[in-house]
């Protein structure tokens, strides 16, 4: 145990700049996990066996050492081939180039702010970094799960909001925060609040859109009662709670750096009055519907009566974007405010 306590320490050293291995290594522990949970397939007895392997014939734990003699290497080498300190005065050379976005031209002057968007998610590592995450709330519904039977459908339909919304509730949660860099500038330019509001919403759309579809065939495989919920959640967010989060985005005024993770989420800035009271309608309200019609009528129509109401949040879009725009206006000149300060 102790030589693979330091395997692990010494894998952590060398992969901490290789991103892609280690995303490969958390899929294929994914998929290990899963197949394991959806009773496919158990890797316990061969953990089992592995493990007892070195407890029966002891002569075997020359392995992990052998191991842990490779990764001790392979770390030495790494921290001689980096340690240099004209490696890191060396000025970095890179080729520019031009992402090729003109399948947002459709969308007229929004365009510009999508493509924005996009190269933020590309290019900024803290951006790109909370996108993803996002990815893992699709996820969050099977924790729920388990515990159906225990606490009832209506703690699971809470799992399922975050699991279709995830993106909203953590990427579209920061606008116009994301922005704050170069906001002054954008307020003295000739643009359209309508654009700019809107092209948020079809971000965030598009990410509850996906999660949608991702979660479909994960929580569909337990039934078509999972389905039919996954797809009411889905249209909540779509059509009220994607209106919410970018509402509360007037009041929510932290500046963020781009090129540093200090204060990622910990601005008390993010958390006031009006951003929590608006915390209410986007998981209370559907919660305590779901609840009181699913205990009169049914599974089904209490679903139902949730999407309707992202159904007519979708129809009444451009009513409630205007009002949200008018938010951004009066909060416009505080928000510039919070921008400037330094400490």
């Amino acid at each position: 145990m102790y030589l693979i306590l330091y395997i692990t320490n010494f894998l952590n050293i060398y992969l901490n700049n290789k991103d892609r291995v280690v995303i490969v290594l958390g899929v294929i522990l994914a998929i290990v996990y899963a197949l394991d949970y959806f009773q496919i397939f158990s890797f316990n007895p061969i953990s089992e066996w592995i493990f007892y392997m070195f407890y029966e014939d002891k002569i075997l734990v020359i392995i992990p050492l052998i191991i842990l003699a490779f990764t001790y290497y392979r770390v030495i080498q790494f921290f001689k081939n980096n340690f240099f300190i004209d490696t890191g005065l060396r000025k970095k050379v890179m080729e520019a180039k031009q992402d090729n976005l003109d399948f947002l031209n459709r969308f007229g002057d929004m365009s510009t702010f999508l493509r924005n968007d996009f190269r933020l998610i590309k290019r900024s590592k803290r951006a790109r970094t909370t996108a993803l995450m996002s990815l893992l709330f699709i996820l969050y519904g099977l924790i729920f799960l388990g515990t159906q039977d225990l606490l009832g459908d209506t703690i699971l339909f809470f799992g399922y909001l975050f699991s279709t919304g995830g993106f909203i509730f953590s990427f579209c949660a920061l606008v116009p925060s994301w922005d704050s860099q170069h906001y002054p500038f954008m307020m003295c330019q000739n643009i359209k609040y309508v654009d700019y509001i809107k092209s948020k919403w079809y971000l965030g759309s598009l990410g509850v859109i996906i999660a949608t579809i991702i979660a479909l065939p994960i929580y569909g495989f337990f039934g078509s009662n999972h389905i039919i919920a996954v797809l009411s959640c889905g249209l909540f967010n779509l059509g009220v709670n994607s209106y919410l989060t970018l509402w509360g985005g007037a009041f929510t005024k932290v500046k963020i750096d781009l090129n540093s993770f200090k204060n990622a989420m910990g601005n008390s800035k993010a958390f006031n009055s009006k951003t929590l009271l608006l915390t209410l309608p986007q998981m209370v309200l559907p919660l305590v519907l779901y609840w009181a019609v699913s205990t009169f009528f049914g599974h089904t129509v209490g679903c139902i009566s949730v999407g309707s109401i992202g159904i007519l949040g979708i129809l009444f879009k451009d009513l409630v974007l205007n009002i949200i725009i008018k938010t951004y206006k009066i909060e416009k000149y505080s928000t510039l405010s919070a921008y400037k300060e330094t400490n």
